[in-house]
């Protein structure tokens, strides 16, 4: 156990530019959180999801234990960099190119950008054996407590008690329940997480298109949140700039093979009539066919929106 807790004390953090003598607080907070996350019975397997609740912990330890202000909170930096040392414990299971999301030096672009190629991470076995039980857990949090904020520490009862309070904040303005806050006051990170299982959640976890529904034993969806207008362009992850799609159609109605009309129908594009219709696959067997939409017709998609993607690809 003592050689595997030294090795989470030898973490490689970047050195402030400004501040000489500083370095990066990001990976073990990181750690602090998923450690949380253990202890409440969030986490209970080897499978390390970008989460609203994951996100918001690590900003809710993040506010206690970095006053000052030479650092942002940026959950992807150390949720990439942690694979990257040089004896690495913490891993990642993505589902397309890293490379593709990483900036020229070698870092992600943005949460956005890395929760849309990585699947999960996950722990080596011995990390993940100490993280499981309780009282390995504490000393763990304790040495890190210890060696990277000395003399200060987190409530965890407060912890909780705050993220509730402030998912359900962005929860409920997400859905409308309240008005928006300023954008100042918004942490794009949490919003991010929450647009990504908000959207399936008030969809039903069906596919608005074909329908599919899959009842899931694990906290995997089989159905996405996929964005009307592209997050990159206007960083808008309000519901009504979702639809719930399986992978296959999300990658579609992405590359303007599908689209929606303003009577919430489905388009298909010229294009693809080359395909063979017979086919179960076939993308032209949805053509006209409704969307099928959220019980609140509040929380539809944004026909301005919808306008943008016919536009944008020539429907």
């Amino acid at each position: 156990m003592d050689r595997v807790i030294k090795r989470l004390l030898k973490l490689k953090r970047a050195p402030s530019r400004k501040h000489r003598g500083e370095k990066a607080p990001h990976k073990p907070i990181l750690l602090l959180a998923v450690i949380q996350l253990f202890e409440e019975g969030i986490l209970a397997e080897n499978r390390i999801h970008i989460t609203p609740e994951l996100v918001a912990t690590f900003e809710k330890i993040w506010a206690a234990l970095v006053p000052e202000p030479h650092w942002q909170p940026r959950l992807y930096l150390p949720f990439y960099h942690l694979s990257t040392e040089k004896d690495p414990f913490w891993h990642i299971q993505s589902e397309g190119g890293l490379g593709d999301v990483l900036t020229s030096s070698y870092s992600p672009k943005s949460l956005h950008a890395l929760d849309s190629v990585v699947a999960f991470a996950y722990l080596n076995s011995s990390v993940f054996e100490l993280f499981m039980n309780s009282a390995t857990r504490r000393i763990v949090k304790q040495k890190l407590l210890d060696e990277f904020f000395p003399n200060r520490t987190f409530d965890q009862h407060k912890l909780i008690n705050d993220r509730k309070a402030y998912l359900t904040d962005i929860e409920d303005e997400f859905l409308g329940k309240k008005k928006s806050a300023a954008e100042s006051e918004i942490q794009y990170e949490t919003r991010s997480s929450v647009f990504k299982v908000q959207v399936p959640r008030v969809y039903g976890y069906q596919c608005a298109i074909s329908g599919l529904r899959v009842s899931a034993k694990t906290s995997v969806s089989m159905v996405d949140a996929c964005h009307i207008q592209p997050w990159h362009i206007a960083h808008n992850d309000t519901i009504q700039n979702g639809i719930c799609l399986t992978p296959t159609l999300h990658r579609a109605f992405d590359r303007g093979l599908i689209s929606i009309s303003s009577d919430y129908r489905v388009l298909i594009a010229d294009s693809v009539f080359d395909e063979d219709r017979n086919s179960t696959y076939a993308l032209s067997q949805f053509i006209r066919q409704p969307l099928k939409l959220p019980i609140d017709p509040r929380l539809a998609p944004s026909q301005e929106l919808l306008e943008w993607h016919r536009n944008e690809f020539r429907f």
